[in-house]
């Protein structure tokens, strides 16, 4: 059947920041002789950079403060660090299309282990997955980094177990990154797409621009001080200096 559905990423679209960030700043706060699991930190990306291991070898690693959280601190950890960063106007957003008889899918790179605790109008949650052991979360990856393409797969798992299809012509994503472009791919409208990108990108040449404006700024200040009719004395400027220098060229 077909189903016009509301995919939404996390981070930086739903709620302000990294997620992940938040987890860790969390845990030093409570454990700042953690900072020396940077160092395993550090050495797995370096051997992720150089292609020795996979990439969710390397993110399991920065997950560490997984590995000594209780359900309940998990569950504590996203209502009082993660909740509070919500773009409100997006949550109205998710309930607003929710209501209209929209399937709203919430697919996130980010970890299924603090982010199932989370009560937005969804109807379903798409992170990370990490193993689970004896009852308790740990940091391990288990199948793919919820991102990029991985997005779509797990998208169209979730809506082939509905008996659903993505009615195109009327749904729409949410995102900031430029790796959910797949996601975006399934959907017509799209919404705040590379936003953060944009003005990233356009910095370049802003600081181009301006840094040609400068010198034009100077010369057309010099221009009118030559005429007489820019800064006047005591203020000096190179317009005033060389029609004061006329009078010495012979």
């Amino acid at each position: 059947m077909l189903q016009k559905v509301a995919l939404f990423d996390f981070d930086n679209t739903v709620a302000r920041g990294d997620s992940i960030a938040l987890l860790l700043k969390h845990d030093l706060k409570h454990h700042p002789w953690h900072a020396l699991y940077f160092i395993k930190v550090g050495i797995l990306y370096l051997l992720f950079l150089l292609h020795l291991i996979s990439f969710e070898k390397a993110k399991s690693a920065i997950l560490f403060p997984i590995d000594g959280m209780s359900d309940e601190q998990l569950k504590a950890f996203y209502q009082n660090e993660v909740v509070p960063t919500y773009y409100s106007h997006v949550v109205e957003e998710m309930r607003q299309k929710q209501q209209e008889g929209y399937f709203v899918i919430l697919c996130t790179a980010s970890c299924e282990a603090y982010m199932r605790y989370n009560e937005l109008p969804i109807d379903c949650l798409l992170g990370t997955k990490t193993l689970r052991k004896n009852q308790h979360e740990t940091s391990e990856i288990i199948g793919k980094n919820c991102k990029g393409e991985e997005k779509i797969n797990r998208i169209l798992a979730c809506l082939k177990a509905q008996h659903l299809e993505i009615d195109y012509e009327q749904s729409y994503g949410y995102s900031d990154s430029r790796s959910d472009l797949p996601m975006l791919s399934l959907v017509k409208h799209k919404k705040r797409i590379l936003l953060k990108h944009l003005i990233i990108n356009s910095m370049g040449p802003i600081i181009v621009s301006f840094t040609m404006l400068v010198p034009s700024a100077i010369f057309y200040e010099a221009t009118l001080g030559f005429l007489g009719i820019g800064l006047s004395a005591p203020q000096a400027s190179w317009g005033t200096l060389a029609n004061d220098a006329r009078a010495m060229i012979s």
